[in-house]
């Protein structure tokens, strides 16, 4: 049985960015945080900064913070698409069945 999981929070992320700073290696930053490896270089990957100035480049935790935030919050395609939902709604409420509207 897996026990879940929880997202990585502001905190961490300043951890992150300051164990880094300090030349950690992912694995160690991983242990110091209590994360899986993968945790750490998935976050270092999908959340750094990239900048045409080099010292703008890198990981800085209240961008990926606001990086991974925006991620979360976009809605699922029918969310995003009023027409569709409409469309849905009505053809849910004229008895139609889910594999007939697909």
């Amino acid at each position: 049985m897996m026990n879940g999981y929880q997202h990585l929070g502001l905190d961490e992320r300043r951890d992150i960015y300051r164990l880094v700073a300090t030349g950690r290696s992912v694995r160690q930053i991983a242990d110091a945080l209590r994360r899986h490896p993968s945790t750490i270089y998935r976050e270092l990957k999908r959340n750094r900064h990239l900048d045409e100035h080099p010292l703008f480049r890198g990981y800085f935790p209240t961008v990926a913070q606001t990086m991974a935030r925006g991620r979360r919050v976009r809605g699922g395609k029918i969310a995003r698409q009023p027409e569709l939902a409409a469309y849905i709604a009505d053809r849910l409420s004229a008895a139609w069945s889910p594999e007939q509207i697909a």
